[in-house]
């Protein structure tokens, strides 16, 4: 699957404020040894199993490196024990549960069980929707008003729109994204604004 086409499996926006120098530092912490066992903080096994699967068809490897490459799932890991709030960590495991009893109930099996194809056919289900549905689904996040009628829309798209923030915040700003595909500038100059797209180049890291 080319990588463009697995961004548009998930296409809406997430808003969430966390403190840049915290997020930096649990990059850090991120770049271990890959023989050495990960053990996850926050996540269940099978919380990493659904989140990995999740990552990878969001940002696969192809011609360049991919998620699960710069370890993006123990990012996430860590934003979830570290950083996210109480509320945030219920709403989560909220949605993480209602996502699995979904993926059960529509391939008969367990979750631990399922392969790439069958995650991205049940993304498919949630985000290959109308444009009105999807500003309906908006406004209901935006509300954050949860109803026994709403509550399995909320806290699914909740979930994912999570895993999605943090797969592309960690992966973009992992330091072997900015030193081998962006432009990598330990010293960056002053800011200007207004240059144009063919002029700016590759976004710079440092």
């Amino acid at each position: 699957m080319k990588r463009r086409e697995s961004l548009k499996i998930l296409t809406f926006g997430l808003g969430g404020v966390v403190a840049a120098p915290v997020l930096l530092q649990l990059l850090s912490s991120c770049k271990t040894d890959r023989t050495v066992q990960w053990a996850p903080q926050f996540l269940t096994e099978e919380g990493v199993f659904v989140v990995s699967h999740l990552a990878d068809l969001i940002l696969p490897a192809s011609k360049t490196m991919g998620a699960l490459d710069v370890k993006v799932p123990q990012f996430i890991d860590l934003v979830l024990e570290k950083v996210a709030t109480k509320a945030a960590q219920e709403k989560f495991n909220k949605g993480a549960i209602l996502f699995k009893k979904s993926f059960e109930k529509t391939f008969t099996k367990e979750i631990s069980e399922g392969t790439k194809s069958n995650f991205l056919t049940l993304l498919n289900t949630y985000f290959k929707i109308s444009s009105n549905r999807q500003v309906q689904i908006f406004k209901l996040l935006e509300s954050n008003q949860v109803s026994n009628e709403n509550k399995e829309t909320c806290f699914i798209y909740s979930y994912l729109m999570f895993v999605r923030h943090y797969t592309l915040f960690g992966y973009y700003t992992s330091e072997e994204v900015g030193k081998e595909i962006l432009t990598y500038n330990p010293t960056p100059g002053f800011y200007n604004g207004c240059v144009p797209v063919e002029e700016a180049g590759n976004i710079q890291s440092a």
